[in-house]
């Protein structure tokens, strides 16, 4: 009699542990995940408008229900504790874990770069130039200055600590697309790779351990050598502004991946922010929704909420289009705002004619991460 009220007991736990996370379902409106900075899946559209079943969304399925499910934060954090700290493998396939508390983003042949192996091939390339010969005439002929940025992978800065095989900086993507756009087209290309080696040469870490992207350090690093070809290709002379150096603690987007924010130990950053900064938000609804509305549209890479800062002391017009590496934790649109009077950055890589007819500016910035090279293939003034 005991024993059948153990089994039943234990028939009733194992029950409740099967039903427990589909009772917690989260129903609510999709949203961001803060843990891993990713948005989550929309619930699938499985009828379509003839009233048929889409058999493509009812596959979606899974995904939408695997990111809402009941206590998947929690689960997924005691799984990336047991894989951390008991075997010392990552618990992401989307994370490394290399050397002496290094982490890098695996996803979009990242970890090609540092052993030669990411794939930018003769025909990517012409393909590339093409498309950015393209921009720089159609800009040209409205009487704007285009300048591409490239900013490197963190493997390519830090290749040292991405495994013990005692990798050491090389040529990478970022450096082969420069010398052929330089080569081949008359595009202003900034690549950022050099300063940044610089700054890391004198003692700077410029990129977060724990993190896909530059710090603070970093991104300044590689501002200044955007603004020297914003002044070579414009003749404006740029404003200097002091900047002031604070100790801060981060949990970067790798350790999100992992759900291991909640248990892993922080880095400690050195960060640096304008000191008495001139510009301000503008506050101008109408021009962020018409901006938002010409930009965020499917396919656009689209990455965040558009910034657009005001400085009466300053002249002219910047419009900047970028990846996350120009997001709003790197500055970048700041350092522009002391220097211009009106500063507008569009996190996105695709930029559209009627967004830039709608700001008017001087000068065109695209941004995009040595990663994403390839996404540059097709791209051309929409």
């Amino acid at each position: 009699m005991k024993k059948k009220i153990m089994n039943g007991i234990f028939s009733a736990l194992f029950l409740l542990a099967l039903l427990a996370p589909l009772c917690a379902l989260d129903l609510r409106p999709s949203g961001k995940s803060a843990t891993e900075n990713r948005s989550l899946a929309e619930f699938p559209q499985m009828i379509d408008q003839r009233g048929k079943i889409s058999v493509h969304e009812v596959f979606s399925f899974e995904n939408w229900f695997n990111d809402h499910i009941g206590f998947r934060s929690a689960c997924s954090e005691a799984v990336a504790k047991v894989m951390l700290n008991v075997f010392h493998s990552s618990p992401s396939t989307q994370v490394h874990i290399g050397r002496s508390g290094w982490y890098y983003y695996t996803l979009d042949n990242n970890l090609q770069i540092p052993f030669g192996l990411f794939p930018l091939g003769e025909r990517t390339l012409q393909n590339i130039a093409a498309c950015q010969e393209s921009i720089r005439t159609d800009l040209e002929e409205m009487g704007i200055s285009y300048i591409l940025v490239i900013t490197p992978s963190k493997a390519s800065i830090y290749p040292e600590y991405v495994c013990s095989r005692g990798l050491t900086v090389r040529e990478t993507p970022i450096d082969t697309l420069t010398a052929y756009l330089r080569a081949h087209t008359g595009v202003n290309i900034v690549n950022t790779k050099p300063a940044l080696l610089d700054a890391k040469a004198n003692g700077e870490q410029v990129y977060h351990k724990t993190d896909t992207h530059w710090n603070t350090l970093g991104s300044y690093a590689g501002f200044l050598s955007i603004a020297d070809a914003v002044e070579q290709v414009t003749g404006k002379s740029l404003a200097e502004f002091e900047l002031t150096y604070q100790s801060s603690e981060r949990s970067g987007d790798l350790y999100g991946l992992m759900h291991a924010r909640g248990f892993m130990e922080p880095e400690t950053v050195t960060e640096c922010v304008i000191s008495s900064p001139q510009a301000t938000k503008a506050e101008d609804p109408a021009l962020y929704d018409a901006l938002e509305q010409i930009q965020n549209q499917p396919g656009s890479g689209w990455q965040g909420p558009i910034e657009i800062r005001r400085n009466a002391s300053a002249q002219g017009t910047i419009l900047l289009f970028g990846d996350s590496f120009f997001g709003p934790n790197y500055h970048i649109s700041d350092y522009f705002a002391e220097c211009y009077g009106e500063t507008v950055l569009i996190r996105c890589t695709t930029a559209y004619r009627e967004a830039i007819q709608l700001v008017s500016p001087d000068v065109v910035i695209m941004e995009i991460t040595e990663r994403g090279i390839p996404l540059l293939c097709d791209r051309v003034l929409n």
